[in-house]
């Protein structure tokens, strides 16, 4: 059987844990709301759906989150608890005033339990609320459904009145655990198999489902039998692992009241204090916006303020001045305050792509290691939000298109294992993330064909792997033969490469043949407030991101050289492609000094004539995203606090249009 070996990190838990403790108080927030509206529902026929719905929905996601993180207590009482709520869903039972009780208890139970862990104690023990919720309806049935991270050790009062009577007729108490596979199942060997063998050696008492520290299924079981150790070993054979079950299992359950609740220290029903509050990205967005309209109404200050410099005396006009400076100063540090809020570390999305690894070489039968680092970045949440799917769809390329299988890897004189590296920096007001694989490659000749006759690639044009990356990029183009549930469809890598320059960002592609692939992509930090360089052409402003902008330098006519209606200029021993943006947006010629923003990189650079340099500035980025008026190599549009529209240049799609992929 192929073994899916993935990177263990000991900090993953350690990054989430906050945020399962926050979405379990926003869970229980509700949920208390929720049962004091429901009360009202006692000893009715029928109780209100929507808040029953609710509550089943919350101890449910409650179960799930738990179970994940390994919280077995929390996650039981919470299957009980949604056990007993399908049951009132469904109208198969009534809600009673002991039920509600319970429902009470329950809550309050998975509170105690929440502090217990997120305070380091020793996990609660919630058996004589387990009793109490069994005892709701008929929720007993219904409650011993298996269910996700089922403790065993975790024994109603039932189970230990079954295991106490067994020990005291001078039996043994064995806990056994079976892991099904494919493999066993083909030989009949299943659960019910196992379940109906216990009874050759002695009375099966209680079973559970359980998972397991590699995240797959197994089952426990406690059975009472008189066989010995060496019996017990020899009737196991190779598909249980057995111990014997030391655990006092005569000790009564906690002492329930008569009113049906389970004593619960009211001190330990204080949430302790965290350092963190959840707010809705939406108001984020706002409060952005409400920078955005300061940084504007500031540059009109400031643009008011030089046409009052000829008729103010000089000291008003310089304290004004300096007061315009303050207020620029503390709205910086403000926007920079609010853009951290919307920051956050890219390491979540990272740690995410460890399960779709370990999943996708379970399917493949390949074996496959994740090695991340820099997932302390900290990028705009917006664009972790957007770049989730295309990340995890390289993610997947990675291992369907270039990891080989282990056999193939060995033959090449590669480790078995696989591994894929996801790695994050930023440099400036840019993220760099790098996905690399050490897999077979890109087969560019294979590549070419398929762009060949898709007509993407001219039958003389060089093979780069810029051209290379345009090919696998074009909608609808895969150059896997079949498709499976990883990749092989062709509409992946379009969406990519769409998404990141929707972003503002660029891609890039590197591989070497038999040692694997990189692909670069470089992101803004954010999208919200940008600084900018202003410049005119034609007597037009525009804006261009600085980020973008690699260099500026003034052109010599007479370095440039003209061939069919191109125009190149020699720089630093390279050639620079330029694209004069008066003629790319159809404006009239100008006459006088001219300047190149130097943008992109490698092939992909280029140079975008402009008249003048106005300045860096500022600015609030208003994107354009109505298809019917966008024009190509234009982002957004932005103000300069004079009441009239900048647009913002597109430096990515600008290069697009300059080598003639894209009609202006």
């Amino acid at each position: 059987m192929t073994t899916a070996t993935i990177q263990t990190d000991s900090d993953f838990f350690a990054e989430i844990l906050e945020d399962y403790y926050a979405e379990c108080d926003e869970h229980l927030t509700a949920v208390r709301e929720n049962l004091l509206s429901l009360e009202s529902g006692i000893g009715q026929k029928k109780a209100d759906y929507a808040l029953v719905d609710d509550l089943f929905r919350r101890f449910h996601s409650l179960k799930g989150m738990s179970g994940m993180v390994g919280y077995e207590e929390v996650a039981e009482v919470a299957h009980h608890l949604e056990s007993y709520l399908r049951l009132l869903r469904k109208e198969q039972v009534t809600l009673t005033a002991k039920a509600y009780d319970g429902l009470l208890v329950g809550a309050r139970a998975l509170e105690i339990s929440l502090v217990a862990r997120r305070q380091q104690q020793q996990p609660q023990n919630n058996d004589s609320v387990i009793a109490l919720l069994e005892t709701m309806g008929s929720a007993r049935e219904a409650a011993s459904a298996p269910g996700p991270a089922a403790d065993p050790m975790a024994l109603s009062e039932n189970v230990r009145e079954q295991l106490t009577a067994a020990v005291a007729a001078g039996q043994r108490i064995w806990q056994f655990e079976f892991e099904p596979s494919p493999e066993l199942a083909a030989k009949g060997v299943n659960v019910n198999f196992i379940r109906e063998q216990f009874a050759s050696i002695g009375q099966l008492i209680h079973g559970a489902p359980n998972v397991t520290d590699t995240g797959g299924i197994s089952f426990l079981f406690l059975v009472a039998s008189k066989f010995t150790e060496g019996q017990v070993a020899e009737w196991a054979g190779s598909y249980l692992t057995y111990q014997p079950y030391e655990t006092a299992v005569s000790a009564p359950p906690e002492t329930i009241h008569d009113n049906g609740r389970a004593p619960i220290p009211e001190t330990a029903i204080a949430t302790p204090q965290t350092n963190y509050v959840r707010v809705d990205l939406n108001r984020l967005d706002d409060l952005m916006q409400m920078v955005g309209e300061l940084v504007i109404h500031r540059a009109r200050l400031e643009d008011r303020l030089d046409g009052l410099r000829a008729i103010l005396p000089k000291n008003q006009w310089r304290a004004l001045k300096e007061i315009n400076q303050a207020i620029e100063r503390d709205l910086r540090d403000l926007r920079e305050g609010v853009m951290r809020t919307r920051m956050v570390p890219i390491g979540e999305t990272f740690a995410r792509m460890k399960f779709v690894v370990r999943d996708l070489v379970r399917q493949s039968g390949k074996q496959a290691r994740l090695e991340i680092s820099g997932q302390n970045t900290e990028i705009d949440k917006l664009v972790v939000e957007k770049m989730m799917d295309p990340l995890l769809h390289i993610v997947r390329n990675a291992i369907s298109h270039g990891l080989q299988l282990p056999e193939t890897r060995q033959a090449q004189g590669k480790p078995a294992q696989g591994t894929i590296w996801l790695r994050a920096k930023t440099e400036g007001d840019v993220v760099i993330i790098q996905i690399e694989d050490d897999g077979q490659g890109i087969n560019a000749d294979k590549v070419a064909q398929r762009g060949r006759e898709a007509g993407l690639l001219l039958d003389n044009e060089p093979v780069t792997p810029e051209r290379i990356l345009d090919i696998i990029c074009a909608p609808g183009l895969s150059t896997k033969d079949e498709a499976d549930m990883a990749a092989g469809r062709g509409v992946g890598m379009n969406v990519v490469r769409q998404t990141v320059e929707q972003l503002g960002g660029v891609m890039r592609l590197d591989y070497r043949p038999g040692q694997g692939t990189c692909f670069t992509i470089e992101l803004p930090l954010t999208l919200a407030i940008a600084d900018a360089l202003i410049v005119t052409v034609s007597g037009q402003r525009f804006a261009i991101p600085q980020a973008a902008v690699r260099e500026v330098l003034e052109v010599d006519e007479t370095a440039v050289t003209r061939f069919e209606n191109n125009e190149i200029l020699r720089h630093r021993d390279a050639v620079v492609p330029l694209l004069r943006l008066n003629r790319a947006f159809c404006l009239p010629p100008a006459n006088g000094r001219a300047f190149a923003l130097i943008i992109g990189n490698g092939l992909q650079t280029a140079g975008l004539v402009v008249d003048r340099i106005l300045g860096l500035r500022e600015i609030v980025v208003r994107a354009i995203t109505d298809p019917l008026i966008r024009v190509p190599g234009i982002s957004g549009a932005t103000e300069l606090g004079d009441g009239r529209a900048v647009l913002i240049l597109d430096g990515a799609e600008l290069v697009v249009m300059r080598n003639g992929k894209r009609e202006t």
